[in-house]
């Protein structure tokens, strides 16, 4: 660049001149050089312009919103004019300035600027720029501080993906509720996929939609490759909240390497992996939030957390210079949050700190500023908010911050001396951490490394070291002369090398998941593509008396195969069904398409075997079986299988209607036969893999089974061989007895088939006492005369093969405990079975995996858990914790008296010594002496046997030497309940603080004992003794809540249960003191009463009297399940229910009158047809019947008459 212009160069001035564009203005290339070179974000731009150009282009292109200014050089008035941006105040403005003028870079040359008053008055009003510029933001704070919440803009969620770290517990569960509630996508990480699972179950019971995902936030890998799964699964990340930390609380001295590079792995690298996997797509979007949890350790020093504070002291630096980048790179759209809260209670992090001054911090209340600052779109929030006054420590005298953060923070790290984590960001503990996931998703690593050396020295071979305690590794490095087996820490003091060291693979736990969606029947052909159990696949490690505990779903996918086989019954008195079954063609084909579209039938008959005594043998009974009851019927026959698996029902129907009865001798017929070939010839009858097998079995007769064939001379036994010739004749049935029912119980479970017993009257009771045999494979129905009724038994045996669910699983070594609440209205009910599942809904199994101790010479196994009805399962591969693989060197020189395995000989019985070259036979008591420099014990303290260099302790004695008193053990056989609980101490259990009792397994604590949400211990009605209630007389239930008379813990939810029905929103009622949340939800149907049921009266709004009527569950998890059913009335007012009252008293009297005017003139009418009845009857005349006529007549006879007439 010229030297005329370095004044313009010292005056913070970017100057584009001809060493850079060309003076020819008319070039268009050069505006686009201009820009360019404008862009550079310098404070002042300068730009020569020939003469003759008008400058329009240099304004349209010039890059306002990177540079603040402007400078034209003015040609007519000598002097820099600065030109602001026009989009601030007047977008045209600047432009219509632009064209006015004409500049040249010459008249530059003529002007004489201070430098240095330049420099002074720049610096003047940058400072007085600054504190006008300060003062407007710190009013407008205020301003908005003191401005309501109703009035601030909140940020919207419906549309936000957010993704937490750590949530598989604490306040990364909490926040998920919350956001969940605020219709956001939630996306949790998590180490814990156990604590994932719990997680997304209770935001999706809470109406939330959540992913999980596993991820090792210390592996910057793994981060990114689930980034890019998020992404593709879910979507785009628009809030990221890092909340993932952990914590170790020891004095800096005496904290381990490693705990201090995974405190800095998962409380700041980890925000710079996330922040990189999702920020430059929102910087591209220009939106987003970046969210990040610290805590006031980020501000101020405290006593044992070094590590930690010095990690979230990084975390606040992260937060503030990544605003600022964001700023430079104008993405106003993304925004940054750093939150900072003092000591949480009930995460698992500080729940024991003691704190002094300051009260520590409820987890609701935290998750709710947390929720509530990404909503204003804060960026600092200090909880509790009046610990701001931190920034004193910056004025005031070290002594006097000294004396104060001692003060507030008494112990970091608790009473109980202990090292607790969160385990949602727990990554792979080390081996000497006594790891146990407990209720509060917490992680205890016990620091008495003494204790351990001590326990885990008593153990002389690689394999028991490693299986004894997660903290005991073992040395097989060849010169070692120390203990081989003990915490890390020892062996590595004692000169052990790390590359020596064997370690116990931690705890019992999932290393990986095959997890595919459900997926329906798409496609016939192809119906291993269906998934009805999730996950698929696990790989699990296990550790002897350790359970492990995971979770599987069940949903019975529509249009599953079924494969329907007819078996018919065809002795002479099954005629007229055969008739039946030939007119049902078009309903069955109806019936089966409505149970599975991709159906397909099959046929076969049976009678019995043909030989006496079953069947009769003259060569005219052979020929016609029927020829005694004056009939023609089929020769005689055992099992014929006639028609091979077709959806053609036509031909079905077809191949029925043209089967002939025969006849036999007994009453007994071969069914067994029959059922036992369809079993076994799947490839000659084609059943599918997967499908649903049933076999339905028509008869009117009852059943030969093994030990019957004798009779016929039938004496062998078939072991699962298809007889079937190829015409499907069982042809071989005069060799082969009849199978037993055993044979054939096991037959149906191996083969996943299912039979459906439709029997007529006279055989129904015996299939039925067959059923309750072998219920779960077998299914009776009634058959009316001549079938009538045969497809609804085939329906009712169908949904009731689908409806009953049972999983299966066999092993050895490893006990297998299933749980499920589909046969309870709530709670868990420890079973394998279901007998209410519908298809298409999800079923949730929990299983328990436990070994009681390593199997010898087996390091994996493979466990498969199979449904009993369809071709689907789910497989487990197990490693066993504590199988040693040593890299051994050459040396294996044992003497031949033994095998060299992890730096040490294991001797063959009879021989001692570190090469086993001395014999027992020859044996000295001195290896079963304890020695040091001063000091030699006697052989086995007196209270043992030596033999072959070890010591072998009489009761009540344990340890090497026999040198330790035997304390009690668990059920588990541990020592003191184990190291966790307590320690022998000449032969007494020392228990831990919070453990009690003769073996320390009892806890003190009464906690255990009250139930979620109540604050009563056993609710009030019994006592808490080993973590267990005791209740008084008439009470029961696990916290003594089971009361016929009483109302249980009604109380304990009724507040929780009238926040929800009111819209009241109180999170506090509806919440254990541990901050989980109740699982609420709505019913259409009324609750069936039992002791867990309460009842509720409320008003709601518009003068509606509603009747609560909700019951409780309390999980194992102690998670409280409510069911609520509202049934709401609007009440009548007091003067309309007193005038319907008089209306009815008024209507009912006149209705009585009504009624008895009614009677009255019945009874009159009935009175007056009486009258005219008898009236009709008198007949009485006109004269009195007393009246005597004095008129008399006389007639002259006959004969005088003719003399008077002559």
């Amino acid at each position: 660049m010229n030297n005329q212009f370095n004044d313009f160069e010292n005056y913070d001035y970017t100057i584009i001149n001809d060493n850079y564009v060309s003076t020819d203005g008319n070039n268009r290339n050069n505006y686009k050089t201009i820009t360019e070179l404008a862009g550079r974000n310098a404070a002042h731009v300068v730009v020569e312009v020939d003469n003759n150009y008008e400058n329009e282009e240099i304004c349209n292109n010039f890059n306002w919103t990177r540079n603040p200014t402007l400078l034209l050089l003015d040609e007519y008035h000598k002097h820099v004019t600065r030109f602001r941006n026009p989009k601030i105040k007047n977008k045209h403005y600047g432009k219509k300035f632009c064209r006015r003028r004409k500049i040249c870079i010459k008249s530059a040359l003529k002007m004489e600027v201070s430098k240095k008053d330049y420099k002074l008055m720049k610096s003047i009003m940058d400072v007085v720029t600054f504190l006008l510029a300060s003062f407007v933001l710190v009013v407008k704070a205020i301003f908005y501080a003191c401005l309501p919440k109703s009035y601030k803009k909140l940020k919207k969620f419906d549309e936000e993906i957010v993704l937490i770290t750590g949530g598989a517990g604490g306040i990364g569960r909490l926040v998920a509720l919350k956001l969940a509630k605020l219709k956001a996508t939630v996306v949790l990480w998590d180490i814990n996929s156990k604590g994932i699972e719990e997680s997304v179950k209770l935001v999706k019971a809470a109406g939330g939609n959540v992913y999980g995902y596993k991820c090792d936030l210390t592996n910057r890998e793994d981060v990114y490759k689930v980034a890019e799964k998020v992404r593709e699964e879910v979507g785009q990340v628009t809030i990221l909240i890092n909340n993932a930390g952990v914590v170790s609380g020891r004095l800096l001295l005496d904290t381990p390497d490693h705990l201090i590079q995974r405190t800095f792995d998962v409380n700041i690298l980890a925000h710079f992996w996330t922040t990189k996997a999702f920020l430059p797509r929102m910087i591209q979007n220009n939106h987003g939030h970046i969210v990040t949890i610290a805590s006031l350790a980020g501000h101020i020093g405290v006593h044992k957390l070094v590590d930690y504070s010095s990690s979230k002291f990084a975390a606040v630096g992260f937060d503030e210079s990544l605003r600022l980048e964001l700023e430079k790179l104008g993405a106003t759209g993304v925004k940054t949050t750093v939150v900072c809260p003092y000591f949480i209670q009930q995460t698992g992090m500080f729940n024991d700190v003691v704190s002094k001054f300051i009260p520590t911090l409820k987890s609701t209340e935290v998750a709710d500023k947390i929720v509530d600052a990404i909503e204003l779109e804060k960026i600092w929030v200090v909880i509790p908010g009046y610990l701001w006054v931190t920034w004193l420590k910056w004025i005031l005298p070290w002594g006097v911050m000294s004396l104060f953060l001692r003060g507030v923070v008494k112990n970091a790290s608790g009473y109980s001396e202990v090292l607790s984590l969160n385990n949602a960001n727990v990554n792979g503990a080390k081996d000497d951490e006594k790891t146990n996931f407990q209720k509060n998703t917490e992680m205890i690593l016990f620091k008495s490394v003494n204790l351990q050396e001590r326990f885990c020295k008593n153990f002389r071979t690689c394999d028991s070291c490693v299986q004894a305690e997660s903290y005991c590794v073992w040395c097989f490095q060849e010169d070692f002369k120390s203990d081989r087996c003990g915490p890390p820490e020892t062996l590595k003091r004692l000169g052990c090398k790390q590359h020596n060291i064997i370690k116990s693979n931690g705890e019992s736990k999932i290393l990986e998941v095959e997890d595919k969606d459900f997926k329906g029947v798409t496609d016939p052909d192809n119906i291993e593509e269906s998934i009805q159990i999730k996950p698929q696949k696990l790989s699990v490690q296990l550790r002897a008396k350790q359970p492990l505990n995971f979770q599987f779903s069940y949903r019975p996918a529509e249009d599953y195969p079924l494969d329907l086989y007819y078996l018919m019954d065809l002795t002479d008195t099954m005629s007229y069904d055969i008739a039946t079954m030939a007119t049902l063609g078009t309903e069955l084909a109806n019936l089966l398409q409505k149970l599975s579209k991709n159906f397909k039938v099959a046929f076969g008959y049976y009678s019995d075997k043909v030989e006496m005594p079953f069947s009769k043998m003259t060569n005219e009974s052979l020929v016609n079986p029927c020829e005694v009851a004056g009939k023609v019927c089929e020769k005689a026959f055992d099992f014929v299988h006639r028609l091979n698996f077709t959806n053609d029902v036509d031909k079905f129907v077809k191949t029925i209607n043209a089967s002939k009865t025969t006849s036999n001798l007994d009453n007994l017929e071969g069914g067994m036969d029959a059922l036992y070939q369809i079993i076994l010839c799947e490839d000659h009858i084609q059943w599918r893999e997967n499908s649903r097998k049933i076999v339905v079995v028509a008869t009117d007769g009852i059943l030969h089974f093994a030990g019957d064939g004798i009779l016929a001379g039938a004496v062998r036994r078939n072991y699962d061989k298809c007889l079937l010739n190829e015409n499907g004749h069982y042809d071989q049935s005069l060799i082969y007895d009849y199978p037993s029912l055993g044979e054939i119980y096991h037959r149906l479970l191996r083969h996943k088939m299912n039979v459906l017993f439709a029997a007529k009257e006279d055989a129904i009771d015996y299939y039925t006492k067959l059923n309750k045999a072998i219920p779960t494979v077998t299914y009776v129905g009634k058959l009316a005369e001549k079938s009538t009724n045969v497809l609804n038994l085939v329906t009712d045996g169908y949904f009731n093969i689908v409806k009953n669910v049972y999983f299966t699983t066999r092993s050895d070594n490893i006990k297998v405990t299933f749980k499920t609440n589909c046969n309870k209205h709530s709670g868990w009910n420890v079973s394998s079975e279901c007998d209410n599942v519908e298809v298409g809904k999800e079923y949730i199994f929990d299983v328990t995996l436990e070994i009681d101790r390593v199997p010898d010479n087996l390091s994996e196994e493979t466990l498969v858990i199979d449904e009993k009805n369809i071709a689907e399962s789910l497989v487990i591969e197990v490693e066993y914790i504590g199988k040693c693989k040593c890299e051994d060197s050459d040396d294996d020189d044992c003497s031949g008296n033994g095998v060299y395995k992890c730096g040490i000989c294991e001797c063959a019985e009879g021989w001692k010594g570190k090469k086993c070259e001395l014999s027992c036979m020859n044996q000295g008591v001195e290896e079963c002496r304890e020695k040091n420099e001063t000091y030699t014990s006697t052989t086995c303290y007196g209270r043992g046997d030596c033999d072959c260099g070890k010591c072998f302790c009489d009761e009540g004695f344990a340890g090497i030497f026999c040198q330790d008193k035997q304390c009690v053990t668990n059920k588990y056989g541990e020592v003191c309940s184990g190291f966790t609980q307590g320690v022998c101490q000449d032969g007494v259990c020392r228990c831990y603080e919070g453990f009690k009792g003769e073996d320390c397994s009892c806890p003190t604590s009464t906690k255990i004992c009250t139930a979620p949400g109540s604050n009563h211990v056993c609710s009030g009605a019994g006592t808490c003794d080993c973590g267990k209630c005791k209740c008084k007389p008439n009470y029961s239930g696990e916290y003594c809540e089971i009361c016929d008379t009483c109302t249980g813990l009604c109380s304990t939810y009724e507040n929780c249960v009238l926040d929800i029905v009111t819209n009241t929103k109180n999170s506090s009622s509806c919440q254990t003191e541990d901050g989980n949340l109740f699982i609420t939800r709505f019913i259409n149907t009324s609750i069936s009463v039992d002791s867990s049921t309460c009842y509720i009266r409320h008003e709601k709004e518009g003068g509606f009297i509603c009747d609560a009527q909700f019951r409780y569950n309390i999980k194992d998890n102690s998670l409280v399940e409510l069911d609520i059913y509202d049934d709401c009335g609007k009440p009548v007012r007091a003067g309309a229910l007193i005038g319907i009252i008089i209306a009815a008293v008024l209507g009912i009297g006149i209705m009585l009158i009504l009624v008895w005017k009614a009677r009255l003139m019945y009874s009159d009418r009935r009175e007056y047809a009486r009258f005219l009845e008898e009236t009709q009857r008198s007949k009485m005349l006109e004269v009195n019947p007393l009246y005597n006529s004095p008129i008399r007549t006389y007639e002259m006879p006959r004969e005088l008459q003719t003399f008077h007439s002559s």
